[in-house]
């Protein structure tokens, strides 16, 4: 029903129930006039502002600036509600303040990331190598937190291609992958305490021996410690299933423990120490120690850099990262 329909009803019932009234007033006085008694009833003196029984709280005179101010914000309230030209009420989006924004901000929805890194190992043939990586709009533990309350990473379709001189191969690729450590500042009821993540795709067994993606599927759960708003550490205990190479077996148990933190806005680092066991061979064992930065130049690009060290070799990481 319209605004302007509904008008019409209401005023033909109280028109309807106003002369009724009035008819019944008439008989009354023609039938029996009857004798009016006044009574008088004197107010008691109450002083709104002190409390009292029959004043129980304080009242105080608002000042004469907020209650124009007030008048001033329901007269705006009720100025939005007025009906359209066709007697309906109507609003736009652009009534609507809220907007909501990504993970990050400002970002577009596909990142490149250009990396350039340098191994030391025993075989010395992988110095140099060059990977460009695309990742459709996700987001990891470096990137700037936006309208993130927690520290999560998600990761969707990324692939990782990798150059080496002449040679050209698929370093890996992440159909899936997502890690949550839940140290949000304020707790939701009912929601999990719990860290946990998950990752699906071709991903590299082992630094160890590299490269050597294969069909490995993880999960992992653990616990968080929120330390301040700028600090968050983490652990966690995992098990992969995986295809076998060269007699590693398919399955393999880590554990891990972090550091995540972001002393400016602009910077975020992460520090990390990892270790892996392998159920057929101990070749393929190792204990990793990581640390991993990120300087964001805006919410586009970002350029970082890394370190890792495992039982007998190492290596240095460069990246670039531009969103488009």
């Amino acid at each position: 029903m319209k605004l302007s329909e509904l008008k019409v009803v209401v005023k033909e019932a109280v028109r309807e129930a106003i002369q009724e009234e009035m008819k019944d007033i008439l008989i009354e006085a023609v039938r029996a006039p009857k004798q009016t008694v006044y009574e008088t009833v004197s107010a008691p003196n109450v002083n709104v502002g002190t409390p009292n029984p029959l004043n129980p709280v304080a009242q105080q005179k608002m000042p004469e600036d907020k209650r124009i101010a007030m008048k001033e914000n329901m007269m705006n309230v009720l100025g939005g509600m007025m009906p359209g030209a066709n007697g309906t009420i109507s609003a736009t989006s652009a009534d609507i303040p809220l907007k909501v924004n990504g993970p990050e901000q400002g970002t577009l929805p596909t990142t490149m990331m250009l990396k350039f890194k340098n191994f030391s190992q025993n075989n010395g043939n992988l110095r140099g190598v060059q990977s460009l990586r695309l990742r459709g709009a996700n987001f990891d533990f470096l990137d700037r937190q936006g309208a993130r309350s927690g520290n999560s990473e998600f990761t969707f379709l990324s692939p990782q291609i990798s150059f080496k001189k002449s040679h050209v191969f698929l370093d890996d690729f992440i159909l899936f992958k997502v890690n949550a450590l839940n140290d949000l500042s304020i707790k939701i009821p009912g929601s999990s305490s719990f860290a946990w993540g998950l990752e699906v795709g071709r991903i590299n067994l082992a630094d160890s021996c590299y490269p050597c993606n294969v069909a490995k599927f993880s999960a992992q759960i653990g616990k968080s410690y929120r330390i301040n708003d700028l600090s968050s550490a983490y652990s966690f205990i995992g098990a992969a299933v995986h295809e076998s190479f060269k007699g590693s077996g398919n399955l393999s148990l880590y554990s891990k423990a972090g550091l995540l933190t972001r002393p400016k806005a602009h910077i975020s680092v992460l520090l990390e120490y990892e270790t892996k066991q392998f159920d057929s061979s101990k070749s393929f064992d190792e204990h990793i120690i990581s640390i991993m930065g990120r300087y964001h130049l805006s919410n586009r690009m970002s350029i970082g850099a890394g370190y890792k060290k495992r039982d007998n070799s190492h290596f240095t990481e460069i990246n670039i990262n531009k969103s488009f």
